[in-house]
C-alpha cells in the first residue's frame, strides 16, 4: 500500500508534532506492507523551503530533507513523461471543477500525483485539501482512470486508530 504525504505533513514530522508521529508509527504497525511517497511537488516545495523564506521553516524544511530516508522511510517519486501529464490534467479538473480553488496549483498536483502514484492515502494537514468534497473527486479521478486516494489528517489518523 502507497501512502503519500503532503509537505505540511513532512514538516511536522521535521517539527516532531505528536500527532503527527503518532499517526506515522500507526500506520507503519498496522499496515506493516505500507510505503510512504513524497509526491514530486512536495519534495520541490520543500527545496524551495529549505532555501528561502523564514529561517524556521528553512531548517524545519531542511531537516525534513535529511531525514527522508533515514528517519522516516520516504520514498521520493519520480513521474515519467505521460504520468506527469495526466497529474497535470487532474490537477487542472479539479480546479476547473471549483474542487479546489484556482489559486491552489499546488494542493491540486499534490493530490493528483498522489493518485497517479497510486497512492491510497494522502496524508495532509492542509484546509483545501481536507474540504475537499471526496465523492465528487472520486468521480473525477475514476474518469481519469486515477486512484482517489483516501484524504486524512496527522490528527485524524492518531484520534481514529490509537491502540
Amino acid at each position: 500500500m502507497f501512502v503519500a504525504v503532503d509537505t505540511n505533513v513532512v514538516l511536522l514530522l521535521a517539527a516532531e508534532d505528536a500527532d503527527t508521529i503518532d499517526a506515522w508509527d500507526i500506520i507503519r504497525r498496522r499496515i506493516q506492507t505500507a510505503q510512504f511517497l513524497v509526491p514530486p511537488t512536495v519534495f520541490l516545495e520543500l527545496v524551495f523551503k529549505s532555501r528561502q523564506g523564514e529561517d524556521n521553516i528553512q531548517q524545519t524544511a531542511r531537516k525534513a530533507l535529511l531525514g527522508f530516508t533515514t528517519r522516516w522511510h520516504l520514498r521520493p517519486s519520480v513521474l515519467n513523461d505521460l504520468h506527469q501529464q495526466i497529474a497535470q490534467r487532474a490537477a487542472d479538473r479539479l480546479r476547473e471543477r471549483g474542487l479546489l480553488p484556482w489559486e491552489e496549483r499546488h494542493d491540486a498536483l499534490v493530490l493528483a500525483e498522489a493518485g497517479v502514484l497510486d497512492c491510497a492515502l494522502l496524508l495532509t494537514d492542509d484546509s483545501h485539501l481536507r474540504d475537499l468534497d471526496f465523492l465528487r473527486m472520486s468521480i473525477l479521478f475514476r474518469e481519469l482512470d486515477v486512484t482517489a486516494p483516501v484524504l486524512a489528517t496527522p490528527a485524524e489518523v492518531a484520534r481514529r486508530f490509537y491502540d
